[in-house]
Parts: structure tokens; sequence; C-alpha cells
């Protein structure tokens, strides 16, 4: 068994000591927690396997769109962190299907089957037996001293969240071996464009705004080619920068990110 914690934006960005550390990284199809970049790497540099969640707002969005904007965001991080689907408050009043939905739009794009988190009271009466049968792993809360047996279709909690003090720290176990955490993170896809050819559709420019920009500058910065603001704007800075990788990487430089320069990016090729 391992010891970590899940984190946000309102706690620090270090927390030495335990086996992992779960990052929220986005929000809804807008939001990026401003620490999660450091949170994450600070993780790494102390040693501890990471993951990173999405907190997922159905009632504003199609599930699709919130999958591409966290996968987007998280790409440069994709085979080294678990991913999972946070789902709580709100969502709770709305369907599974969505959920399934989201999580399936995920694992299409990444290779990665992602986890649910959730509160146990929402599946002991098998609502999201669906999840479970998916095949997607259960990260459950459940604040007490042992953990219920009443988990819906779900065999097994792969990551019991057992604790969570006021909204300092959140506590988790996850009952398996560091291997089994980064086999969890590891794609299965035999598919690896799919990033290019599904989640990036046309070329990336100068002008052009949005998500697809933010994971454009998320993995220059990761190359060394920053640092960039990851604001999600392809200006002056952003046209720097991609001209550079091309010109290193012996690619047409014409800061056009066409599929040549995204498989380069992404390690495709």
């Amino acid at each position: 068994m391992l010891k970590g914690v899940d984190i946000a934006s309102y706690q620090k960005r270090d927390y030495p000591g335990y086996d992992f550390v779960l990052v929220k990284a986005t929000e809804g199809r807008t939001y990026i927690n401003p620490k999660w970049r450091d949170q994450t790497e600070n993780a790494i540099k102390n040693g501890q396997l990471i993951g990173l969640y999405h907190y997922c707002r159905p009632e504003n969005n199609r599930p699709e769109v919130e999958a591409k904007f966290f996968v987007d965001v998280i790409w440069p991080y994709r085979g080294k962190a678990v991913l999972a689907a946070d789902w709580e408050q709100v969502a709770l009043n709305y369907s599974p299907t969505w959920l399934l939905k989201f999580m399936q739009e995920v694992e299409r794009l990444t290779g990665v089957k992602p986890l649910l988190y959730i509160q146990q009271s929402a599946i002991s009466n098998g609502q999201y037996d669906i999840i479970a049968e998916a095949g997607y792993k259960l990260w459950m809360a459940q604040y007490n001293s042992y953990m219920s047996s009443h988990h819906g279709a779900w065999t097994e909690v792969t990551i019991w969240q057992y604790t969570s003090t006021g909204g300092v720290l959140d506590k988790d176990n996850f009952y398996g071996t560091p291997e089994d955490w980064l086999a969890m993170a590891s794609p299965e896809d035999s598919e690896n464009g799919e990033f290019v050819t599904k989640l990036i559709v046309g070329n990336t420019t100068k002008g052009m705004t949005g998500p697809t920009v933010r994971g454009l500058q998320a993995l220059l910065n990761a190359h060394g080619y920053g640092p960039l603001k990851e604001d999600g704007i392809f200006g002056e800075q952003t046209m720097k920068s991609v001209l550079r990788f091309q010109e290193r990487e012996h690619l047409a430089a014409d800061g056009i990110v066409g599929p040549k320069t995204w498989n380069r990016l992404v390690g495709l090729s």
C-alpha cells in the first residue's frame, strides 16, 4: 500500500514524505489550476508518483469538450501520470452517461483509462455500475476509520481518500505497488497519433487562441523552448519558440504547427 495526498490550487506546491501526489489540473472547459505545473514538477523532483485530475462540470459543457480541454493541458505528462475524473457536488445531479462519455473520450485521446473519484454514498446504490463495467477503476472518498465494503459493481477500491481536514489536506491510500501505479499511467493504445490526428484539427498558427494553443505552449515549455505563459494565445513569443523548435528539429521553419511539428513535439516521430 502507498500513502499519498490530493491537492488543488489553494494548497502548497510541495508535499514531500508521501508516495504519490494527485494534482487538480483543470475544471470545466476553461479553468486551469495556476499551480498545477509547479505542484506536479515538485512531486517529480521529490521522487513521488503523480496523478492529474479534472473537475467535471456537466451542467455547463459537453463531455467531449471537457475531455479535450483536460487532455490538451496535461498532455506533456501523458504516460507519466495517472489520470482521473472528479465527479462530485453539482455533478452528482447529472447522468452517469455524461461521465462515461467523458472517461471514454479521455481514454480515446490518451490511451490511458482514467480513474473515477466519487463519494462512497453515491455509488452504493449501483447508479454508477456502468463506469465499473466499462473497466474504469475507483478512487473512493469516504471519511471513516474503516473502508466500506459497499461500492457498487467495483470488486475493489483502487484509491481510498480516507480523510479531508477542512480543505487543508486530503489523504489517500493506493492499494498497489509503484509498478501498479505506473501501469495505470501507461498508454495502452496502438494509435499513438490520436493527439495529432483527432485531438488537433488542422494547423495551429499565430493569432489562434484556446486550449489547443495552451497545449502547444505547455509542450514547448516541457521541451525547454520557454518560458512561455500558458495563456492559450498564439502571439509573438509563442511564434518565436515554435520557430526555434522547428529549426533545431530540422523541420520547415514556417511557424505553422502542422502534423509534422505536432508529431515531433509529442514524441511520435
